[in-house]
């Protein structure tokens, strides 16, 4: 077999692809994949429909539950390897979403365009500055070609991003403020709002100029995250916290939730443990404010560090995954079965040209 996997990189193409024909398919039609209600598309409730969302969602409960969400798509690549357009599908065979991409001469992504149906597409511009680095971004639709927003980015000497500017077709000014420590780590998100008073008819009493935390967060000497404050906007003041522990590898250990901030007698707890390798080989919440919520995972990796069985246990239940591969002669996985309690019932594949 090829080059070895990780759990990080699924998506990852060995070889010079040309495309890739990448779906789910269901071993027992009374098992479908999940949907929240029963109206639902095949892509789920309410779904903000990017590629890279649909993907990360499937990813995560491909592995970590006994249902799955549902992917279907063909993507084509330019000869230096970037994305050149998709096309995804619904379960019938039907068209969903189609997207293109435009790139310029130093193979920076210019334009993003997204079709729904009959032409009706959602574009996005971008812009970059001489180190390349994105400076600013437009969003528009062909259906309503009046609303439209435009992204400002301002970076600091070293490049980060301590402003995102937000002006929409009404003149509104959004401005999300990045206060950076001497690391360049962010510690507080501030978002300002100045109100474009040419557009008000009526003149409004709580129409100012605001200006409001939204996030704090606190790191280690390692630059680990270790603390997240999230603020209630209207309230001003903390609406949860998170704290961070790590192990001397900087592996994630602990994350602890609060439910109210100023009681830390309620909370939730993940714990997480690692092989040598650095690889999640157990996971376990706790709440404190129900045993029955205790939910663990003990994960199981071959010696390419490709997941073969994930034993899940949640509120007494018990839950066996089991993953078998196979691969082309690139070392590219082309099948991935998904067994469950001994019953095989998905199958994700993928069909890959080459230049």
């Amino acid at each position: 077999m090829g080059p070895a996997y990780s759990q990080q990189n699924l998506d990852t193409i060995y070889g010079n692809p040309k495309s890739v024909r990448e779906k789910v398919e269901f071993l027992n039609e009374k098992k479908q994949n999940y949907k929240f209600m029963q109206n639902d598309g095949d892509y789920g409730h309410a779904t903000i429909f990017t590629p890279k969302g649909i993907k990360s969602r499937f990813h995560l409960y491909w592995y970590n539950y006994h249902w799955v969400f549902y992917v279907n798509y063909f993507k084509e690549f330019l000869e230096n390897g970037l994305p050149k357009n998709e096309r995804w599908y619904n379960k019938d065979g039907s068209l969903e979403r189609e997207f293109k991409y435009t790139y310029d001469k130093k193979n920076n992504l210019i334009e993003e365009k997204e079709v729904y149906f009959e032409g009706v597409f959602f574009e996005t511009r971008l812009h970059y500055n001489h180190l390349n680095k994105l400076i600013a971004s437009s969003y528009y639709s062909s259906d309503e070609p009046n609303e439209f927003s435009h992204w400002y980015y301002i970076r600091d000497k070293r490049n980060n991003i301590i402003e995102t500017r937000t002006v929409d077709i009404e003149g509104e000014d959004y401005t999300i403020v990045n206060e950076l420590n001497q690391e360049g780590k962010v510690v507080r998100v501030i978002r300002k709002y100045i109100p474009n008073w040419r557009k008000i008819e009526v003149l409004q009493k709580d129409l100012t100029y605001k200006r409001s935390v939204l996030h704090e967060y606190d790191y280690d000497e390692k630059g680990n995250k270790i603390l997240e404050l999230n603020y209630n906007e209207e309230a001003a003041r903390v609406y949860s916290k998170k704290i961070f522990k790590y192990d001397s590898l900087n592996n994630l250990i602990e994350t602890t939730a609060f439910f109210r901030p100023s009681d830390t007698t309620k909370y939730r707890t993940t714990k997480y443990v690692y092989n040598k390798d650095g690889l999640n080989t157990f996971k376990e919440e706790l709440s404190s404010e129900e045993e029955s919520e205790y939910e663990s995972q003990r994960i199981f990796y071959n010696e390419d560090g490709l997941i073969i069985k994930n034993i899940l246990n949640e509120k007494s239940l018990k839950t066996v995954l089991t993953f078998k591969y196979q691969f082309d002669k690139k070392g590219n996985w082309t099948e991935i079965t998904k067994i469950v309690n001994g019953e095989p019932l998905y199958v994700w594949t993928r069909d890959i040209k080459y230049y």
